[in-house]
């Protein structure tokens, strides 16, 4: 069989000149033959893409103003040098469609920038852009919804491939105002149930602007309630709105009185909950903080009664602001006619430990009767303490934590129940005081040797 030997040339050695290729073959019985060509090679070619767009960490949000950060970095993956002479843009991809086109903002735009180097390692074959100090974001991006920051090299020509000229970022929230709403505490002076006719609640609200915007326009929030872990603005209770027209500078707080409504309903253990701008007023850096997800976020609770029956609750025992002690101890939790001869039954034991503030001790589940002047009762102790700062309400049973600011400021002496050590001596707690209506704050004695017990009762209104 005759052999044939072909001269071989690698991608480096194309250089647009005349190349010859030759070939020489070899018969089986030794005759030769050589034959030659010659080709004009392809040029070498650079190949510019946008390698990556990215914005600094804290870029939440794109407001026409607002100071702009970004830098692009550019990649030659192509055999050539790519020269100056092309331009670069930064848009907003409106039109979601990860190119440069009609409907997208330009931001910034760079003229001429630098070659970009080849490289056939591919270690040194890169150029990053960065947008200049004190530029801002153009009047004309939108000022609501999210979007993508692209980068798109215009004017190039010569390259392999000039379907890689764009690249994105990930997307970003468009904003008309730097306001951020957020609810961070409500309370409530409502000490009694309410009929199945429904009945008004009382509350105090402290609104936080997060943002770097003020707050100067009226917004409405929307209170609602649930009987259950699940929250839904569409099925559950609807207790009304209340218009905010306080004006909250940024970063500051602002202290607001409402009214909810409760409807006439059923018997239950509810869960008030709201959604602050509920009607979008302002386009804001963060949206998903005007509302809660979970009934473990919320402040307020309260009981709808028809006077007979009962609904479930727990005993919940957390640990409150500011406190510096730990709690090593137990409670005890009972629900019948008589607190001094019903069953106390144990919920666990715990200790405080490395427990951070708002940290749950425990819960101690109980039946709450509805009837008027049914009496529960609830026992605290610890031991070898330095003086154990702890809170505990009675709320629905599908609550297992309470947010941290919903709790009291831990006391730093000995509170005024230090007298109730035994079951006979027991605290009666009403009105505001009763944990069916709010946070009890309490202290344990000074022991370092022994225990303290402490022994509340608590009647139904």
């Amino acid at each position: 069989m005759p052999s044939i030997t072909a001269m071989g040339y690698t991608a480096d050695t194309f250089t647009g000149a005349l190349v010859t290729l030759a070939a020489t073959a070899t018969s089986t019985t030794g005759l030769t033959a050589s034959a030659s060509a010659s080709v004009t090679a392809p040029a070498l070619k650079p190949d510019l893409t946008v390698s990556s767009v990215a914005l600094p960490n804290d870029a939440a949000y794109v407001k026409a103003g607002a100071t702009m950060q970004a830098s692009v970095t550019l990649e030659n993956t192509g055999y050539a040098v790519a020269p100056a002479g092309y331009g670069v843009t930064l848009f907003a991809d409106v039109n979601a469609s990860s190119t440069y086109d009609s409907g997208d903002v330009a931001l910034y735009a760079w003229d001429a920038p630098a070659a970009v180097p080849f490289d056939a390692t591919g270690l040194h074959n890169t150029l990053v852009l960065t947008v200049p100090d004190g530029q801002t974001f153009p009047t004309g991006v939108p000022t609501s919804g999210s979007y993508y920051i692209g980068a798109a090299i215009t004017g190039v020509s010569g390259e392999m491939d000039t379907a890689d000229n764009t690249g994105v970022s990930a997307a970003v929230s468009f904003v008309s105002s730097a306001v951020d709403l957020t609810l961070d505490r409500m309370t409530t002076t409502l000490a009694s149930t309410l009929p199945l006719t429904g009945g008004t609640i009382p509350l105090t609200l402290r609104i936080r602007n997060a943002g770097v915007d003020d707050v100067n326009t009226p917004f409405v929030v929307h209170f609602y309630a649930t009987n259950d872990a699940t929250i839904s603005t569409t099925t559950d209770l609807d207790l009304g709105t209340v218009t905010v027209s306080s004006a909250i500078a940024a970063k500051k707080s602002a202290t607001v009185n409402a009214t909810a409504a409760v409807p006439a309903t059923t018997s239950g253990f509810y869960t008030l909950y709201w959604t602050l701008d509920s009607t979008g007023v302002y386009s804001e850096t963060n949206e998903d903080n005007n509302t809660v997800t979970s009934a473990n976020s919320c402040f307020v609770y309260f009981i709808v009664s028809g006077g007979t029956g009962s609904v479930n609750g727990r005993l919940l025992l957390m640990r409150p602001q500011g406190s510096s002690a730990t709690y090593d101890g137990s409670l005890y939790g009972c629900a019948c006619s008589s607190v001094v001869s019903g069953v106390w039954t144990s919920l666990r034991y715990f200790a405080g430990g490395a427990d951070e503030d708002g940290a749950v001790y425990g819960y101690a589940n109980m039946t709450i009767s509805l009837a008027s002047g049914f009496t529960f009762g609830a026992q605290a102790y610890s031991y070898d303490s330095g003086g154990a700062p702890y809170a505990f309400c009675v709320v629905p049973a599908y609550i297992t934590s309470a947010p941290v600011t919903a709790l009291p400021s831990a006391l730093s002496a000995e509170d005024s129940y230090e007298e109730n050590d035994s079951e006979s001596t027991a605290t009666s707690l009403s009105g505001s005081s009763n944990p069916l209506y709010g946070w009890v704050n309490a202290l344990t004695k000074y022991t370092y040797s022994g225990f303290d017990y402490d022994y509340y009762t608590f009647s139904m209104p």
